[in-house]
Protein backbone atom coordinates (compact mmCIF):
# COMPACT_ATOMS: atom_id res chain seq x y z
CA UNK A 1 0.00 0.00 0.00
CA UNK A 2 1.24 3.09 -0.87
CA UNK A 3 2.02 5.96 2.18
CA UNK A 4 -0.44 8.40 2.66
CA UNK A 5 -0.13 11.78 0.63
CA UNK A 6 0.75 14.57 2.95
CA UNK A 7 1.29 18.36 2.41
CA UNK A 8 4.75 20.11 3.33
CA UNK A 9 2.25 23.23 3.55
CA UNK A 10 0.82 24.28 6.94
CA UNK A 11 -2.95 22.90 7.37
CA UNK A 12 -3.69 25.91 9.25
CA UNK A 13 -4.88 29.29 7.64
CA UNK A 14 -7.67 30.99 8.90
CA UNK A 15 -7.60 33.76 11.89
CA UNK A 16 -7.56 32.33 15.26
CA UNK A 17 -10.80 32.47 18.08
CA UNK A 18 -11.06 34.45 20.75
CA UNK A 19 -8.91 32.83 24.10
CA UNK A 20 -11.51 30.45 25.36
CA UNK A 21 -12.75 31.18 29.24
CA UNK A 22 -10.81 32.24 32.30
CA UNK A 23 -7.36 32.41 33.28
CA UNK A 24 -6.05 29.30 35.40
CA UNK A 25 -3.24 30.69 37.47
CA UNK A 26 0.28 29.21 37.47
CA UNK A 27 1.67 31.23 40.46
CA UNK A 28 1.82 28.24 42.73
CA UNK A 29 3.05 24.75 42.67
CA UNK A 30 0.31 23.36 45.27
CA UNK A 31 -2.24 23.73 42.29
CA UNK A 32 -0.51 21.09 40.70
CA UNK A 33 0.37 17.80 41.09
CA UNK A 34 3.41 16.93 39.77
CA UNK A 35 4.88 13.90 37.79
CA UNK A 36 7.95 15.08 36.40
CA UNK A 37 11.70 15.32 36.18
CA UNK A 38 11.33 18.88 36.04
CA UNK A 39 8.63 21.03 37.24
CA UNK A 40 9.29 24.41 38.38
CA UNK A 41 8.00 28.20 38.47
CA UNK A 42 9.94 31.03 36.76
CA UNK A 43 10.01 34.43 35.70
CA UNK A 44 10.49 34.34 31.59
CA UNK A 45 10.01 37.36 29.16
CA UNK A 46 8.40 39.72 31.99
CA UNK A 47 5.91 37.39 33.25
CA UNK A 48 5.39 33.95 35.13
CA UNK A 49 5.45 30.89 33.60
CA UNK A 50 5.83 26.81 34.47
CA UNK A 51 9.52 24.81 33.22
CA UNK A 52 8.24 21.43 32.59
CA UNK A 53 9.91 17.88 31.91
CA UNK A 54 6.89 15.67 32.86
CA UNK A 55 2.90 15.54 33.70
CA UNK A 56 1.30 18.58 35.75
CA UNK A 57 -2.65 18.04 36.58
CA UNK A 58 -4.21 20.75 37.94
CA UNK A 59 -5.40 19.73 41.94
CA UNK A 60 -8.85 21.73 41.27
CA UNK A 61 -9.87 21.26 37.42
CA UNK A 62 -12.20 18.45 35.30
CA UNK A 63 -14.20 18.50 32.80
CA UNK A 64 -15.37 16.27 29.65
CA UNK A 65 -16.05 18.71 27.39
CA UNK A 66 -13.49 22.29 27.08
CA UNK A 67 -11.38 24.78 25.73
CA UNK A 68 -8.04 24.74 26.90
CA UNK A 69 -5.05 27.27 26.00
CA UNK A 70 -1.99 28.19 26.61
CA UNK A 71 1.26 29.81 25.33
CA UNK A 72 4.66 27.60 25.28
CA UNK A 73 7.76 28.11 24.67
CA UNK A 74 10.59 25.57 23.28
CA UNK A 75 14.35 26.58 23.75
CA UNK A 76 15.32 23.11 22.26
CA UNK A 77 13.55 19.94 21.19
CA UNK A 78 10.62 18.87 22.60
CA UNK A 79 7.06 17.74 22.55
CA UNK A 80 5.05 20.31 24.77
CA UNK A 81 1.10 19.97 25.12
CA UNK A 82 -1.87 19.76 26.67
CA UNK A 83 -3.87 17.24 29.14
CA UNK A 84 -7.49 17.11 29.32
CA UNK A 85 -9.98 14.05 30.34
CA UNK A 86 -7.24 12.37 32.70
CA UNK A 87 -8.43 9.56 34.91
CA UNK A 88 -4.71 9.91 36.71
CA UNK A 89 -0.84 9.85 35.90
CA UNK A 90 -1.07 6.96 33.72
CA UNK A 91 -4.56 7.72 31.12
CA UNK A 92 -5.11 10.22 29.71
CA UNK A 93 -6.05 12.07 26.19
CA UNK A 94 -3.06 14.42 25.16
CA UNK A 95 -2.68 16.49 22.57
CA UNK A 96 1.28 18.10 21.90
CA UNK A 97 2.76 20.13 19.17
CA UNK A 98 6.58 19.39 18.17
CA UNK A 99 8.05 22.99 17.16
CA UNK A 100 11.00 21.56 16.03
CA UNK A 101 9.43 19.49 13.58
CA UNK A 102 7.08 22.83 11.99
CA UNK A 103 6.01 22.20 8.56
CA UNK A 104 6.25 17.93 8.90
CA UNK A 105 3.31 15.83 9.14
CA UNK A 106 4.00 15.44 12.37
CA UNK A 107 3.94 18.99 14.33
CA UNK A 108 1.05 18.23 15.71
CA UNK A 109 0.36 15.08 17.23
CA UNK A 110 -2.90 13.53 19.29
CA UNK A 111 -1.62 11.12 21.73
CA UNK A 112 -3.94 9.31 24.36
CA UNK A 113 -1.82 7.50 26.94
CA UNK A 114 -2.78 4.10 28.46
CA UNK A 115 -1.17 2.25 31.30
CA UNK A 116 1.30 5.57 31.43
CA UNK A 117 2.42 4.80 27.69
CA UNK A 118 1.98 7.16 24.93
CA UNK A 119 0.70 5.74 21.76
CA UNK A 120 1.67 8.47 18.83
CA UNK A 121 2.96 4.96 17.03
CA UNK A 122 -0.50 3.66 16.28
CA UNK A 123 -2.61 6.63 16.57
CA UNK A 124 -0.82 8.10 13.36
CA UNK A 125 -1.60 9.30 9.86
CA UNK A 126 -4.21 12.43 8.72
CA UNK A 127 -6.84 11.45 11.38
CA UNK A 128 -4.64 12.25 14.34
CA UNK A 129 -1.37 14.60 12.60
CA UNK A 130 -1.01 17.52 10.93
CA UNK A 131 1.58 20.16 9.82
CA UNK A 132 1.45 23.49 11.32
CA UNK A 133 3.69 26.39 10.73
CA UNK A 134 6.24 26.43 13.88
CA UNK A 135 10.12 27.14 15.44
CA UNK A 136 11.76 26.65 18.73
CA UNK A 137 12.82 30.26 20.60
CA UNK A 138 9.04 31.52 19.88
CA UNK A 139 6.21 31.44 21.17
CA UNK A 140 3.00 30.44 20.30
CA UNK A 141 -0.36 29.60 21.69
CA UNK A 142 -1.68 26.31 21.46
CA UNK A 143 -5.00 25.22 22.01
CA UNK A 144 -8.01 22.05 22.20
CA UNK A 145 -11.59 21.96 21.86
CA UNK A 146 -12.94 18.63 23.01
CA UNK A 147 -16.63 18.10 22.80
CA UNK A 148 -17.83 14.33 22.50
CA UNK A 149 -15.60 12.26 20.53
CA UNK A 150 -14.46 14.98 18.76
CA UNK A 151 -10.90 17.48 18.92
CA UNK A 152 -9.62 20.37 17.37
CA UNK A 153 -6.05 21.73 17.59
CA UNK A 154 -5.24 24.98 16.53
CA UNK A 155 -1.91 26.47 17.02
CA UNK A 156 -1.74 30.42 17.27
CA UNK A 157 -3.78 31.86 14.12
CA UNK A 158 -3.61 29.26 11.73
CA UNK A 159 -6.59 27.16 10.74
CA UNK A 160 -8.06 24.85 13.35
CA UNK A 161 -7.51 21.27 12.76
CA UNK A 162 -10.32 18.18 13.74
CA UNK A 163 -8.01 15.44 15.02
CA UNK A 164 -9.67 11.64 16.36
CA UNK A 165 -11.81 10.38 17.32
CA UNK A 166 -10.82 10.06 20.85
CA UNK A 167 -9.56 6.89 21.67
CA UNK A 168 -10.57 6.48 25.60
CA UNK A 169 -14.18 7.05 26.44
CA UNK A 170 -16.20 10.01 27.13
CA UNK A 171 -15.84 10.95 30.36
CA UNK A 172 -15.08 14.07 32.80
CA UNK A 173 -11.67 14.31 33.74
CA UNK A 174 -8.52 15.86 35.16
CA UNK A 175 -6.42 18.82 32.60
CA UNK A 176 -3.12 19.37 32.79
CA UNK A 177 0.02 20.37 30.95
CA UNK A 178 2.73 17.78 29.61
CA UNK A 179 5.90 17.81 28.16
CA UNK A 180 8.72 15.51 26.65
CA UNK A 181 11.52 17.50 27.40
CA UNK A 182 11.60 20.62 28.89
CA UNK A 183 9.09 23.66 27.61
CA UNK A 184 7.77 26.87 29.38
CA UNK A 185 4.12 27.65 29.49
CA UNK A 186 2.24 30.46 30.37
CA UNK A 187 -1.37 32.24 30.30
CA UNK A 188 -3.25 28.96 30.68
CA UNK A 189 -6.93 29.10 30.03
CA UNK A 190 -10.19 27.03 29.88
CA UNK A 191 -13.55 27.10 29.27
CA UNK A 192 -16.23 26.02 27.21
CA UNK A 193 -15.87 24.71 23.90
CA UNK A 194 -16.32 26.43 20.57
CA UNK A 195 -18.24 24.32 18.05
CA UNK A 196 -16.27 21.62 16.31
CA UNK A 197 -15.68 21.55 12.39
CA UNK A 198 -17.08 18.73 10.33
CA UNK A 199 -15.44 15.23 11.52
CA UNK A 200 -11.71 15.08 9.78
CA UNK A 201 -10.23 12.19 7.48
CA UNK A 202 -11.60 8.52 7.98
CA UNK A 203 -9.25 6.14 7.41
CA UNK A 204 -9.98 3.63 4.59
CA UNK A 205 -10.50 0.18 6.09
CA UNK A 206 -9.53 -2.76 3.86
CA UNK A 207 -12.17 -5.14 3.57
CA UNK A 208 -9.80 -7.99 4.37
CA UNK A 209 -8.60 -6.52 7.73
CA UNK A 210 -8.39 -8.55 10.91
CA UNK A 211 -9.87 -6.80 13.02
CA UNK A 212 -10.58 -8.92 16.17
CA UNK A 213 -7.55 -11.31 17.68
CA UNK A 214 -7.81 -13.57 20.85
CA UNK A 215 -5.82 -14.25 23.35
CA UNK A 216 -5.14 -16.49 26.18
CA UNK A 217 -6.43 -15.21 29.27
CA UNK A 218 -8.05 -12.20 27.77
CA UNK A 219 -10.86 -13.26 24.89
CA UNK A 220 -11.31 -11.16 22.01
CA UNK A 221 -8.97 -7.86 21.73
CA UNK A 222 -10.78 -5.27 19.17
CA UNK A 223 -8.77 -2.67 16.62
CA UNK A 224 -9.26 0.79 16.94
CA UNK A 225 -10.78 2.59 14.29
CA UNK A 226 -7.95 2.89 12.55
CA UNK A 227 -7.58 -0.66 12.58
CA UNK A 228 -4.72 -0.95 14.55
CA UNK A 229 -5.14 -3.26 17.47
CA UNK A 230 -3.77 -1.02 20.28
CA UNK A 231 -2.13 -3.53 22.69
CA UNK A 232 -1.92 -0.52 25.30
CA UNK A 233 -5.32 -0.54 26.01
CA UNK A 234 -5.47 -4.15 27.14
CA UNK A 235 -1.78 -4.79 28.76
CA UNK A 236 0.77 -3.60 30.54
CA UNK A 237 4.74 -3.65 28.69
CA UNK A 238 6.43 -6.91 29.97
CA UNK A 239 9.16 -8.90 29.56
CA UNK A 240 7.38 -11.88 27.61
CA UNK A 241 5.43 -11.11 24.01
CA UNK A 242 1.97 -10.96 23.71
CA UNK A 243 0.41 -13.64 22.23
CA UNK A 244 -2.17 -13.43 19.99
CA UNK A 245 -4.39 -15.86 17.51
CA UNK A 246 -6.65 -15.90 14.87
CA UNK A 247 -8.48 -18.71 13.01
CA UNK A 248 -9.42 -18.70 9.55
CA UNK A 249 -11.26 -21.21 7.09
CA UNK A 250 -10.20 -22.56 3.25
CA UNK A 251 -13.10 -23.83 1.17
CA UNK A 252 -10.48 -25.45 -0.99
CA UNK A 253 -6.76 -24.93 -2.43
CA UNK A 254 -5.56 -21.49 -2.52
CA UNK A 255 -3.26 -18.54 -1.93
CA UNK A 256 -3.39 -16.04 0.94
CA UNK A 257 -1.33 -12.87 1.52
CA UNK A 258 -1.41 -11.35 4.77
CA UNK A 259 -0.37 -7.36 4.33
CA UNK A 260 0.39 -6.38 8.06
CA UNK A 261 2.53 -3.02 10.35
CA UNK A 262 3.34 -3.96 13.52
CA UNK A 263 5.66 -2.60 16.54
CA UNK A 264 8.10 -3.33 18.09
CA UNK A 265 9.24 -6.69 17.77
CA UNK A 266 7.00 -9.40 15.93
CA UNK A 267 7.42 -13.21 14.88
CA UNK A 268 4.27 -14.04 12.49
CA UNK A 269 3.43 -17.65 12.12
CA UNK A 270 0.84 -19.55 10.07
CA UNK A 271 0.23 -22.84 11.32
CA UNK A 272 3.33 -22.85 13.23
CA UNK A 273 5.14 -22.28 10.42
CA UNK A 274 7.37 -18.94 11.30
CA UNK A 275 6.57 -16.35 8.23
CA UNK A 276 8.45 -13.27 9.37
CA UNK A 277 10.52 -11.96 12.48
CA UNK A 278 11.21 -8.09 12.30
CA UNK A 279 11.79 -5.15 14.34
CA UNK A 280 9.63 -1.79 13.81
CA UNK A 281 10.71 1.14 16.27
CA UNK A 282 11.61 4.48 17.08
CA UNK A 283 15.20 5.27 15.43
CA UNK A 284 15.20 9.10 14.96
CA UNK A 285 13.88 11.78 13.35
CA UNK A 286 16.11 12.16 10.15
CA UNK A 287 12.99 10.71 7.87
CA UNK A 288 9.96 9.09 8.08
CA UNK A 289 10.55 5.80 8.04
CA UNK A 290 12.74 6.46 11.18
CA UNK A 291 9.37 7.30 12.93
CA UNK A 292 8.46 3.44 14.10
CA UNK A 293 4.72 4.82 12.81
CA UNK A 294 2.78 1.06 12.73
CA UNK A 295 2.01 1.44 8.31
CA UNK A 296 -0.92 -0.80 6.88
CA UNK A 297 0.60 -3.04 4.52
CA UNK A 298 4.30 -2.49 5.16
CA UNK A 299 5.28 -6.18 5.07
CA UNK A 300 3.45 -8.79 3.52
CA UNK A 301 3.86 -12.38 3.20
CA UNK A 302 1.58 -15.00 0.45
CA UNK A 303 1.92 -18.78 1.32
CA UNK A 304 -0.38 -21.58 -0.65
CA UNK A 305 -2.85 -23.39 1.73
CA UNK A 306 -5.07 -26.49 1.72
CA UNK A 307 -8.45 -26.72 2.39
CA UNK A 308 -9.72 -26.70 6.25
CA UNK A 309 -8.77 -24.69 9.22
CA UNK A 310 -5.75 -22.57 9.36
CA UNK A 311 -4.19 -20.50 12.64
CA UNK A 312 -2.48 -17.46 12.30
CA UNK A 313 -0.57 -16.23 15.24
CA UNK A 314 1.10 -12.94 16.05
CA UNK A 315 3.97 -12.74 19.01
CA UNK A 316 4.40 -9.49 19.68
CA UNK A 317 7.30 -8.19 21.82
CA UNK A 318 6.95 -4.21 23.35
CA UNK A 319 10.23 -2.79 23.63
CA UNK A 320 9.85 1.05 24.11
CA UNK A 321 6.62 3.38 25.36
CA UNK A 322 5.65 5.08 21.73
CA UNK A 323 2.89 2.36 21.02
CA UNK A 324 2.58 -1.51 20.59
CA UNK A 325 0.69 -3.42 18.46
CA UNK A 326 -0.64 -4.32 14.67
CA UNK A 327 -2.76 -4.20 12.05
CA UNK A 328 -3.12 -7.28 9.35
CA UNK A 329 -5.33 -7.67 6.54
CA UNK A 330 -5.76 -11.25 5.18
CA UNK A 331 -6.23 -11.74 1.60
CA UNK A 332 -7.35 -14.60 -0.85
CA UNK A 333 -10.74 -16.54 -2.28
CA UNK A 334 -12.64 -18.97 -0.85
CA UNK A 335 -11.52 -18.15 2.81
CA UNK A 336 -13.17 -16.97 5.90
CA UNK A 337 -12.21 -15.56 9.33
CA UNK A 338 -13.66 -17.84 12.26
CA UNK A 339 -14.41 -16.55 15.31
CA UNK A 340 -11.40 -14.89 17.61
CA UNK A 341 -11.16 -16.83 20.94
CA UNK A 342 -9.03 -17.00 23.48
CA UNK A 343 -7.86 -20.20 22.92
Amino acid sequence: MAAAAWSSKPSFSQPKAAPPGRPVALDSLDRWELFCQKGELVQRDGGSAMILDGLALARDLQAENLSLEAEILAEEDCYPGLVFRAAGANDFELAYAAPHLGGKRDAVQYDPVFLGSNTWQIFCGPAYQATAALSKQKWFAFRVDVSGSGLSVQVGDQRPVRLGPLAHEKRSGRVGLWSYKPAFFRNLRMGDPRPLSPTGPKPKLPAGLIREWGMKGYGALFCEPNGVLNLNRYLLPAKVPARLVRRFEAERPTEITLRFGFSDELTLALDQEILFTGTNRFQGLANEAERGWIQPGAQQVRRKISPGRHEITAALQVTEPFGWGMTMELQGKFIRLLPATSH
